[in-house]
C-alpha cells in the first residue's frame, strides 16, 4: 500500500464497479443507469465509442513520487501512456477500454488515490494553492485543508443538484482561484488570529460569476461545518429540474444573496460544532514571494515549476522525474495550470537537480511565461468539446515564441464550459462553431483582460484558422503600447476593448487559400455531428429517478419522526413525497409544475392516461397520507415511468408511414431537458420523412438537442445560426 487511503470503502467500491462494467457487458444494466453510476465513481464517456476517460482525484494536487509512478504504470498498460494533469489538479486517462476499467480503478485505490466523486453531481476533487507549504504569505497550509476536507466530505454527497467544486488558498494573493468555485476559502487574519474568508457561489462555465463573500472570518475548526451547511443549502433548494442552471451561482441568482444568507445561517446554527481533526498548520506571513524558477521557499529551500505542454506527461517521462525526487526526497504537486511543481530541493543539490532535468529535455524555463499555454483535451477526446483546443495551442506556441518577454497568460476551452480557465486569462480562448458562407466552421470568442479576481471581457468570434494571426496583433498592440511594467489587464483598461475588438475584427475575414473548414489537426470537414452524446434523454431519466430517490428519502424521514413521535411532521414529510413524485412524473411529458399544480398535472396526464391506476385519486387528495399509502404510490409511479421508456423505445422502432411535411417550433424560451421532450414529442407526431425546424435560444440547447435526436434516430439536416438563437433542422425517421 503507497500512501494515506483516501477512500477508507475502496474495496466495496471496486467490486461496486466490477458489478456495474459486468452487469453492463451482459446486458443487465441499461445505459442510462450505467452512466449514472460511473460518472459518480470519475469514469467518461469519450466521444470515441468504447473507449473512456477516468479522472483520478488529487486533494489540493499532493502526490507521492509512488503514486505518481503508480499511475503512469496504469497508463501503460490500459491507457495511452499518457498523463493529463487537469486545472483542478486531477489526473485523467483516455483511450481506456470498458474491460479495463475495474483493474484501473482497483489500482489507482490501493496505492492510496481514488477516483470517487470525480466526476457526477458530487462534491468534485477539492483544490488548493499549489505553493501551500513553501509560499512566504502563507497563513494557513490550504495543501492540508484540502485533504482534510476530501477525507471528511469524501462520498457523503452524491445527488446533489449539479457538481460542487471548493478551494483553499492560504493567502490574499488566492493562487487557487477561490472566488471561482461553489465555495472558496481564503486563509486570513483578524486581530492576530488565523482564520478564513469564506465566498460562496463563483464558477465559470458559459455564465460565469465572481464568488461573494458570505463570511469574513470564520476560526479554522468551524469550515467543516460551514461547507456542510452550504451543502445543505443546495441540496435542499438546488434547482434539479434544469441541468443547465442548477448550480449553486444560480440558486444564489434565483433567491438572492440575502435569502440565501438567511438559509446558510440556518442550516450553520445547526450543524455548528468545533471539528477538532481540522486543525492545518498556521503561519506568520514574512517576505516576498517570486514565482518565476528557481522558486524560493520560506524555508529557504528551493522549489521548480515544470511545463507540461498541454498538461500531458508521457509515463517515460514521470519515471524520470520520480526517480529524481525519490533520490532526493523531493515532493511533487500538480498545480491548476496543469504543470508539475517539485519542491523542497536542498540548496546543495538544486544545480544537480536542474542540470538533470533540463539534460532530460524537461521546460523549467518558460513555467508561467506566455509559452505556457493552458487548454482542456477539446474535440481530441471530449464529448462536449467542440474545436481542437490542443491544436489550437501547438499553433500558438510557434506565434507567441518572440513574445516570451510579455507577461501575458493564454487559456483555451474546447466550448464553453471553461475547462481551460478562459475566464481568468490576459486573453482566452473558448470554441464555437459558426457558419462561413452556410457551412459550419471551427470559431473561436477571445475573451480579453481576466484575473484570478476578475472575468475577462468577451469579445469577438474569429474563424479559428486566423486565431493565431489574431493572437499575433493583438500582442504586437500591446507591446509597442504599453507603459512600463503595465500589466495587461491594466493595459486592456486604459486604452479600452473597443481598441482591442478593431483588431479582431479584421480577421473575421476569410481568405481563398485557407481551409476554414477543417481544424487543427484534423483532416476532416468540421461537424458537430460527432459532438456530445445524445444527453437529453439521460437529463429526463436523472430527474425522474431523482424524484423519486428524492420521495424514498422523505419517507424514511417520516418513519423516523413517527419513531420519535412526532406524527404531525412525519405528515409534512410524506405529503410533500407525493408531490415530488408527480413534479417528476411529468417531466417526460415535457409538463413544469410544482404544488398542488403538479398534483393536479398528474392527475390528468399520468392517471388520465391510465399510467398509475386512478384508486390513487384519493391518496393525493389526503392530508395525513400513511407511511404504506405513500410507499404504494411511489412503487406504482416507477413501474409507470419503466412503461413509458418502454413504449418510447417500441414507437420509435415502429415508426409511421404517411405524407411527410414541414413544421417550425419555437423553443427559445423552454429549458434543457423541456426543449427536447417536446421538440421529440412533435417530430414523433408527424410522418416519416417530415421536416421539423427548431428554434433554440443558445449553442448549449442546440448541440445537447440535436445529438439526442439524432441517437433518437431521426436526421439532423442542419444547425445555423440566426442573430441571437439557433436553427436546428431534423427530419423524421
Amino acid at each position: 500500500m503507497k500512501g494515506k487511503l483516501l477512500n477508507a470503502y475502496w474495496i466495496e467500491d471496486v467490486e461496486y464497479i466490477k458489478k456495474l462494467v459486468d452487469g453492463y457487458i451482459k446486458g443487465e444494466i441499461d445505459e442510462h443507469q450505467f452512466k449514472k453510476e460511473r460518472l459518480k465513481n470519475g469514469i467518461y464517456g469519450q466521444r470515441q465509442k468504447g473507449f473512456f476517460m477516468i479522472r483520478v482525484k488529487v486533494p489540493g494536487g499532493e502526490i507521492t513520487p509512488e503514486q505518481l509512478k503508480t499511475l503512469a504504470e496504469i497508463g501503460d498498460r490500459y491507457s495511452n501512456g499518457i498523463l493529463h494533469i487537469t486545472t483542478r489538479q486531477d489526473i485523467q486517462y483516455h483511450w481506456v477500454k470498458l474491460e479495463d476499467i475495474p483493474q484501473a480503478v482497483e489500482i489507482i485505490n490501493e496505492c492510496g488515490l481514488t477516483t470517487k466523486d470525480a466526476c457526477g453531481d458530487t462534491v468534485r476533487n477539492i483544490t488548493s494553492c499549489c505553493f501551500s507549504g513553501i509560499c512566504p504569505l502563507e497563513v494557513i497550509n490550504a495543501g492540508q485543508c484540502a485533504r482534510i476536507t476530501t477525507e471528511k466530505f469524501i462520498g457523503i454527497y452524491r445527488n446533489l443538484p449539479r457538481k460542487f467544486k471548493i478551494t483553499f488558498s492560504g493567502c490574499e494573493k488566492d493562487c487557487a482561484y477561490a472566488r471561482f468555485n461553489d465555495v472558496g476559502i481564503i486563509a486570513t487574519t483578524k486581530e492576530n488570529k488565523h482564520g478564513f474568508k469564506v465566498y460562496v457561489g463563483g464558477g465559470q462555465g458559459d455564465t460565469p460569476h465572481i464568488g461573494k463573500l458570505l463570511i469574513d472570518f470564520v476560526k479554522p475548526e468551524y469550515i467543516p461545518s460551514v461547507i456542510k451547511a452550504v451543502l445543505e443549502v443546495f441540496n435542499k433548494y438546488g434547482d434539479r429540474r434544469n441541468k443547465r442552471r442548477n448550480r449553486l451561482k444560480f440558486l444564489i441568482e434565483r433567491v438572492g444573496f440575502e435569502k440565501f444568507k438567511d438559509l446558510f445561517w440556518k442550516e450553520y446554527k445547526h450543524l455548528k460544532k468545533e471539528d477538532e481533526d481540522f486543525n492545518p498548520k498556521t503561519y506568520l506571513p514574512r517576505g516576498n514571494f517570486h514565482l518565476v524558477n528557481p522558486i524560493v521557499q520560506k524555508d529557504r529551500k528551493y522549489a521548480l515549476n515544470i511545463l507540461l505542454r498541454k498538461g500531458n506527461i508521457t509515463s517515460p517521462e514521470v519515471g524520470t522525474l520520480t526517480d529524481i525526487a525519490i533520490r532526493y526526497s523531493l515532493n511533487i504537486r500538480l498545480t491548476q495550470d496543469q504543470n508539475i511543481l517539485l519542491y523542497n530541493i536542498p540548496e546543495e543539490y538544486f544545480n544537480e537537480i536542474k542540470d538533470t532535468l533540463v539534460r532530460y529535455g524537461f521546460d523549467i524555463k518558460w513555467t508561467g511565461s506566455i509559452k505556457d499555454i493552458v487548454c482542456c483535451p477539446g474535440s481530441e477526446t471530449c464529448s462536449l468539446g467542440i474545436t481542437s483546443s490542443r491544436g489550437v495551442a501547438e499553433a500558438l506556441e510557434k506565434t507567441v515564441d518572440k513574445f516570451s518577454h510579455l507577461p501575458v497568460r493564454i487559456k483555451i476551452s474546447g466550448c464553453p464550459n471553461s475547462c481551460g480557465h478562459h475566464h481568468i486569462a490576459d486573453i482566452g480562448l473558448h470554441g464555437v462553431a459558426k457558419k462561413i458562407n452556410g457551412k459550419l466552421a471551427p470559431h473561436y470568442i477571445f475573451h480579453l483582460g481576466g484575473t484570478p479576481t476578475k472575468i475577462g471581457k468577451r469579445s469577438l468570434k474569429i474563424p479559428a484558422k486566423n486565431v493565431p494571426n489574431a493572437v499575433e496583433d493583438i500582442l504586437i498592440y500591446y507591446e509597442t503600447s504599453r507603459q512600463e511594467n503595465e500589466t495587461f489587464t491594466e493595459f486592456l483598461e486604459r486604452v479600452g476593448e473597443e481598441s482591442f475588438k478593431d483588431i479582431l475584427e479584421k480577421h473575421l475575414h476569410t481568405k481563398e487559400e485557407i481551409d476554414y473548414f477543417k481544424d487543427f489537426g484534423s483532416d476532416k470537414e468540421f461537424s458537430l455531428e460527432e459532438v456530445g452524446v445524445g444527453e437529453c434523454m439521460g437529463i429526463v431519466a436523472d430527474m425522474v429517478e431523482t424524484s423519486i430517490s428524492e420521495a424514498e428519502r422523505m419517507v424514511s424521514q417520516a418513519k423516523a419522526h413517527i419513531q420519535q413521535g412526532f406524527e404531525e411532521d412525519a405528515s409534512v414529510h410524506l405529503k410533500e413525497a407525493l408531490t415530488v413524485v408527480c413534479k417528476g412524473m411529468l417531466v417526460p411529458f415535457g409538463i413544469k409544475a410544482e404544488g398542488e399544480e403538479a398534483i393536479l398535472k398528474f392527475a390528468e396526464h399520468v392517471i388520465g392516461r391510465r399510467y398509475v391506476d386512478e384508486k390513487f385519486l384519493n391518496l393525493l387528495k389526503k392530508e395525513n397520507p400513511s407511511v404504506g399509502e405513500v410507499e404504494e404510490f411511489i412503487s406504482a409511479c416507477r413501474k409507470a415511468y419503466e412503461l413509458l421508456k418502454r413504449q418510447t423505445k417500441e414507437k420509435l422502432e415502429k415508426g409511421i408511414k404517411d405524407k411527410a411535411r414541414k413544421e417550425i417550433m419555437d423553443l427559445r424560451n423552454e429549458e434543457c431537458p423541456y426543449n427536447f421532450i417536446l421538440a421529440k414529442q412533435k417530430i414523433e407526431s408527424m410522418e416519416i420523412g417530415s421536416v421539423l425546424v427548431v428554434l433554440l435560444k443558445d449553442e448549449e440547447s442546440v448541440r445537447s438537442v440535436s445529438a439526442s435526436m439524432r441517437d433518437h434516430g431521426h436526421e439532423v439536416i442542419d444547425i445555423d445560426q440566426e442573430n441571437s438563437h439557433y436553427v436546428l433542422t431534423v427530419r423524421r425517421r
